[in-house]
């Protein structure tokens, strides 16, 4: 579940999560896996190929408020409103509000909440739909799903306000998420990963499966947006037998040193059988 998720500490637990991405893509009852890669690979090249005057088109409203329904609750008004957005206004709200999102550091609460109140001026445009557009050029600013609303906060409220702790929340579980890698690092270096397991038989701490993430930037380092996804796909994919380790374990110093020296042993009693 989502909220156990949120609840780890564990990378190896957020890793397994995100690799369950695919799966939940594809658990969905509508097709969705065309408008998602959309969503994460060509709309935000198509922004950020706009340079200075980055901005969003009627076409590119309309098509993210049908991934935002196809990932989420079906609510048909909510397209509608983007139909009739008038395509010169779209575009200067949308270039105003992308203005201070598009570089590559760490961009303010400040920021993102000005961006997000702009786009809600937007008729039909609430301060989840205006998260999916943010989302596309700051992975600072990760989409308000229902899943990670429930996850971090047990309720969904769409504001502002509930947007900028989401916000502040999963930003928060990226520097931690973060820093936990780092501090892991010797241990992956020695071969050995939570609990003195060998690497070979735990989640690699970068890679997933054979989805578009990568392709949509997805390096191994956490951000908000992909905190949120891995929240997201935690709780849309078929559920397992998995547990998700809520508590770190790491080995000490004696079972490193006896899982490294043991591996010849096991090979030996492998090869006499």
């Amino acid at each position: 579940m989502a909220s156990d998720l949120w609840r780890s500490q564990e990378t190896s637990a957020w890793i397994c999560a995100l690799r369950k991405y695919k799966t939940a893509v594809f658990s969905k009852k509508t097709p969705f896996s065309a408008v998602d890669k959309w969503y994460l690979v060509d709309l935000p090249a198509s922004i950020r190929a706009r340079g200075s005057q980055a901005s969003m088109s009627r076409d590119d409203l309309v098509k993210l408020v049908e991934w935002k329904l196809a990932r989420g609750k079906w609510r048909p008004r909510l397209l509608d409103y983007a139909k009739q957005q008038e395509e010169a206004v779209l575009k200067d709200v949308t270039e105003l509000a992308f203005k201070s999102l598009l570089g590559d550091g760490v961009t303010s609460i400040a920021a993102i909440r000005e961006a997000v109140s702009q786009l809600t001026q937007l008729k039909g445009v609430g301060p989840a739909t205006a998260s999916a557009a943010v989302a596309t050029v700051c992975h600072h600013a990760p989409f308000m799903s229902d899943e990670a609303l429930e996850a971090v906060m047990s309720k969904r409220e769409y504001t502002l306000p509930a947007y900028m702790r989401l916000v502040e929340a999963l930003q928060q579980k990226s520097k931690e998420l973060n820093a936990v890698a780092s501090k892991d690092a010797p241990l992956l270096a020695a071969g050995v990963v939570e609990g003195g397991l060998a690497a070979s038989s735990g989640p690699d701490m970068t890679q997933v499966d054979d989805c578009y993430i990568a392709e949509a930037g997805w390096n191994g380092t956490w951000t908000a947006v992909w905190v949120e996804r891995a929240l997201w796909a935690a709780a849309v994919a078929p559920s397992s037998s998995e547990k998700v380790p809520t508590e770190r374990v790491l080995p000490t110093k004696r079972a490193l040193v006896a899982n490294i020296t043991s591996k010849p042993d096991a090979n030996k009693r492998k090869r006499k059988k």
